[in-house]
């Protein structure tokens, strides 16, 4: 590549001469972070420079060096799977393997470690020097091969630096996006959309807390919504064609009353009414409040011009068809907190995602928190699983595992947080109740054996594992599948209206909502409908 020959072009032609000669082999002696740093500080540079109203028109010289810095299919996660993951590992195996390779051991001994939290605290929290995309949250591809759609996928973390600066690099590469010709037939207005899951402020909340509670959510969400408010405003720079859309991902809305870090609910609290739950989704998206932030332009392309199209509606009952199986109205129902979770995690994750994206139909789109490891590893996961899942071309169980953990390894040198409950949660419901995706995915019942919550209560969690066993028993049987599920539909329509309901609901566990438990009790508690 030939480039001006003056700043600040040089000192990027000088770092990729550099790296244009090394090894194509592991070479020990190779300070490749350092190469890598100084590689994405010549690239802000030229990223500023092309930026300025003078030159975004004419600089486009540099346009595909911007789009595959972001669109790097290096296939780092399965590298990462091959090595250190595999489909049978425990977790405590996992953990082990990643020991073995990681330079840093101990994330509390160790201050350049990643996820240690004196240095998560001041980079993270606070944006002292905090410039992830020079470290080591890496961009890549991912789902490629596997995304049949025609949008490319980035894996990426927060695109911003210090307290709430856009990256500039990342600008840039919006820039080069917005200007490539694609295979479309005609361009459209958003040719990228970016699904941010950062906190806003606290302002934006319906619950509002107390005490220290109060001062902690404050200071965090005063934290992440500084960035969600500054990658917001790319959705007013026209030339950019981008879409920048917030979606809850925890937080008082989206949790409710279920506890990630427990995977269980915290207490036993009046049930919560779906139909009152769909009128508080639809508000939230409408006046952008709980997490959720969509510009009127964006707002009316998927919701119309009144906010009347019905799509919400069809949506959140698609979603509540997949967790809980075909119901009868929304007025009649009745969830617990982990079945709300689970409905919620459905409904964002998988059908709001895939609308919002179907309908945008940009060049590429990326889902992520802050580093694009946890909260938005798992929001990707399920997005991509139900879309593989609605195209008959299922998830198998390596790619499960390697799309679980291999972000936050690559990332962060460890597992899937606590995140993994929620993800849990939901899949066990999909799983009891949807047969279709059952048997997509017999290899899930093992995982969701594997990985009950520690905080799952003892007969609760006989309870699951006796589901699961069952499961495994008819998984091939899909007759025998069909059958209990048409005599559960009959049932369920009977226990919904049950006058002892309500009763029960305060006093009987709520975990799983299947009614096959119903049947198999021959309905000694229907508390647990729903």
């Amino acid at each position: 590549m030939v480039l001006p020959v003056h700043e600040p072009y040089l000192s990027l032609q000088h770092i990729l001469e550099e790296i244009f000669l090394l090894n194509v082999h592991f070479d020990s002696t190779q300070n490749y972070k350092k190469m890598y740093k100084h590689l994405h500080e010549a690239a802000e540079k030229v990223a500023e420079y092309e930026l300025r109203t003078e030159n975004r028109k004419e600089k486009t010289k540099l346009d595909n060096f911007f789009i595959k810095l972001f669109e790097n299919d290096n296939k780092i996660d399965e590298k990462i799977y091959q090595n250190i993951i595999q489909s049978n590992i425990t977790q405590v195996s996992l953990k082990q393997n990643i020991e073995v390779f990681s330079v840093a051991k101990n994330r509390f001994l160790h201050l350049s470690h990643p996820d240690n939290p004196l240095n998560a605290f001041y980079t993270s929290m606070l944006g002292h020097h905090y410039h992830p995309l020079k470290k080591n949250n890496i961009p890549y591809l991912a789902f490629e091969g596997l995304n049949h759609t025609g949008r490319k996928c980035l894996r990426i973390g927060a695109q911003t630096q210090g307290k709430d600066k856009v990256n500039p690099v990342f600008e840039r590469y919006l820039l080069a996006n917005a200007r490539r010709k694609t295979k479309q037939k005609k361009q459209h207005r958003y040719d990228y959309v970016y699904i941010n899951l950062l906190k806003t402020e606290s302002s934006s909340q319906d619950k509002k807390k107390n005490g220290i509670a109060k001062i902690v959510d404050d200071f965090v969400r005063n934290s992440e919504g500084a960035r969600a408010s500054s990658l917001e405003t790319l959705n007013f720079v026209k030339d950019l064609n981008a879409a920048v859309i917030t979606l809850p991902a925890d937080g008082d809305f989206f949790l409710g009353e279920y506890s990630m870090k427990k995977g269980a609910k915290t207490e036993n609290l009046t049930p919560t009414s779906l139909h009152a739950l769909l009128i508080t989704v639809k508000e939230s998206i409408q006046h952008n409040r709980n997490d959720f932030y969509m510009t009127k332009e964006v707002k009316r392309k998927l919701f119309g011009d009144n906010f009347n199209n019905g799509k919400i509606e069809m949506l959140f009952q698609d979603a509540v068809s997949s967790i809980l199986g075909k119901q009868s109205d929304l007025n009649k129902i009745m969830i617990s907190a982990e079945v709300r979770n689970a409905i919620l995690f459905q409904f964002i994750k998988s059908n709001l995602t895939e609308y919002i994206l179907k309908t945008l139909n940009p060049k590429a789109y990326n889902i992520c928190c802050k580093d694009g490891i946890d909260r938005g590893a798992i929001h990707n996961l399920w997005h991509q699983m139900n879309l593989m899942h609605t195209l008959d071309q299922p998830m198998t169980k390596a790619q499960f595992y390697q799309y679980l953990d291999a972000p936050a390894i690559i990332v962060k040198y460890r597992p899937l947080n606590h995140n993994r409950n929620l993800i849990w949660n939901a899949l066990r419901f999909r799983m009891i109740n949807d047969v279709a995706f059952r048997g997509n995915h017999p290899w899930a019942i093992e995982w969701l054996k594997e990985n009950v919550p520690h905080y799952v209560l003892s007969e609760e969690k006989k309870w699951v594992l006796d589901q699961l066993n069952k499961m495994s028993i008819t998984i091939n049987q899909p007759q025998i599948a069909t059958t209990i599920y048409q005599e559960s539909t009959k049932l369920k329509q009977k226990a919904v209206v049950c006058p002892l309901y309500h009763a029960h609901l305060h006093k009987r566990s709520t975990f799983v909502t299947r009614i096959d438990d119903i049947y198999q009790r021959k309905i000694d508690s229907p508390a647990l409908a729903c």
